[in-house]
């Protein structure tokens, strides 16, 4: 598992995104979609928010996201067929933000 964590945090250092799609397929499945919450530092304008909807949109089995710039909190649903939160740490963001995927309780994922 470390290997493959490596492997995705080299490959994004070189300005690249990559996923795992072991056994998922791009094509939409009959699933509920599921939603999650997400916190993006860094965000000054309009823009900005485009800007990080778009990075969201452009990960394969995400299928809606809307983000606030005055919160900075993102709601996105997914096809949890396809991907699970943790997949959304490689959205492509400008250097000045960063990403974190808001969950209840104490723990947090975040990529900067």
């Amino acid at each position: 598992m470390f290997k493959k964590m490596f492997l995705f945090a080299a490959i994004a250092c070189v300005g690249f995104v990559a996923l795992a799609q072991e056994s998922k397929t791009a094509e939409p499945s009959d699933t509920t979609p599921a939603s999650c919450s997400v916190k993006i530092d860094g965000m000054t304008c309009g823009g900005c928010v485009t800007g990080a909807q778009k990075a969201l949109l452009e990960i394969p089995g995400v299928i809606n996201a809307k983000v606030d710039l005055a919160s900075g909190i993102g709601e996105v649903e997914y096809d949890p067929k396809l991907i699970k939160p943790s997949d959304l740490l490689i959205a492509k963001l400008p250097e000045t933000q960063s990403i974190a995927i808001v969950e209840t309780g104490s723990q947090q994922k975040k990529k900067e």
